[in-house]
């Protein structure tokens, strides 16, 4: 009975020892985590070709902005620009976006009675009736 009691209190404790972790055994390391991947920053928005692109949108007084933007070749014959500012994201003319309309010559203007606060603008080409295509959105902060 003695003996038993050995072989079970050598049992007993191995299997403390697997049920606490791993085993090291001399000589050997063991893996390491590796460090927590830094944050990496939001990728830029992919323009495709062909698309309205809004470059820049800066607060030059209160309640005015200065929008530029670079446009496709192949603009519709007879398409405008809309200009559009919204307090929410992604603007849309159908959503009730303020809109100031512009000529297809025009890459660069700038816009008054803006409400102050962060503001959200798109350019939209516009034509019958409806924006055909959309810029991507720029947030700007309006004093």
């Amino acid at each position: 009975m003695g003996q038993n009691i050995k072989h079970l209190a050598a049992l007993g404790g191995a299997l403390l020892l697997l049920g606490a972790g791993c085993l090291v055994l001399p000589g050997r390391k063991t893996a390491e985590a590796p460090p927590p991947a830094a944050p990496s920053a939001p990728a830029p928005p992919v323009i495709k070709p062909g698309a309205l692109l809004l470059n820049k949108v800066e607060a030059l007084n209160p309640g005015i902005v200065k929008l530029e933007w670079s446009a496709p070749s192949d603009l519709a014959p007879g398409a405008l620009f809309r200009l559009l500012h919204s307090s929410s994201p992604d603007p849309e003319l159908e959503t009730g976006a303020f809109w100031y309309q512009v000529t297809r010559d025009t890459r660069e203007t700038a816009w008054g009675q803006i409400p102050a606060g962060k503001r959200h603008f798109r350019v939209c080409e516009f034509k019958e009736g409806k924006c055909q295509r959309y810029s991507n959105t720029v947030e700007a902060e309006v004093p």
